[in-house]
């Protein structure tokens, strides 16, 4: 959602032709306010707003947005949204104190909704989840050794019978 529209093309109706940075949206365009979202620290985002300002230090560990779900259910492990509201700064004539401000997309505030399954709970997915492909393993195993053990004594057996057929000729 917040990667470039030259990137992605999907994303040209978020942006305004004159205002699109990488890994940003303007909430202008949808919802009408002087806002631009982002990553935290503008991480994977526009590298000349992140140049503009000092202090910033983009870091995945810190900084991005993920999902991690579990692959054979489904279900969601450990996730956690980052974002950072920033408003677009320009010099406004009108107002001496904004005369001299620069140019610039400035954070406001960043926020971080995250959620992590419990140690108890994981241990209860994963053996609810492990058990029966464990138990399936062992099933398949066994079913494999009783055929093969089959077939050997069912091959003897057989030879057996052969044998103790030609004999009765003879």
């Amino acid at each position: 959602m917040l990667e470039d529209p030259l990137v992605n093309h999907d994303n040209l109706c978020y942006c305004k032709p004159d205002e699109d940075h990488a890994g940003m949206e303007h909430g202008s365009v949808c919802l009408g306010v002087p806002i631009v979202m982002s990553t935290p620290h503008f991480y994977q985002g526009d590298e000349v707003e992140l140049a503009k300002l000092v202090g910033l230090d983009p870091r995945k560990e810190e900084h991005e947005t993920f999902l991690d779900v579990e692959p054979r259910t489904g279900v969601t492990m450990n996730a956690a949204k980052k974002i950072q509201i920033n408003i677009p700064l320009k010099p406004y004539g009108q107002f001496p104190s904004f005369k001299n401000v620069p140019e610039v997309i400035f954070p406001i505030l960043w926020a971080n909704e995250s959620a992590l399954v419990d140690e108890a709970t994981a241990q209860e997915v994963k053996k609810g989840v492990t058990l029966p492909f464990v138990v399936v393993d062992a099933v398949c195993g066994t079913l494999i050794v009783v055929g093969a053990l089959l077939i050997i004594v069912g091959a003897f057996k057989f030879y057996r019978f052969k044998n103790a057929r030609k004999q009765q000729k003879s």
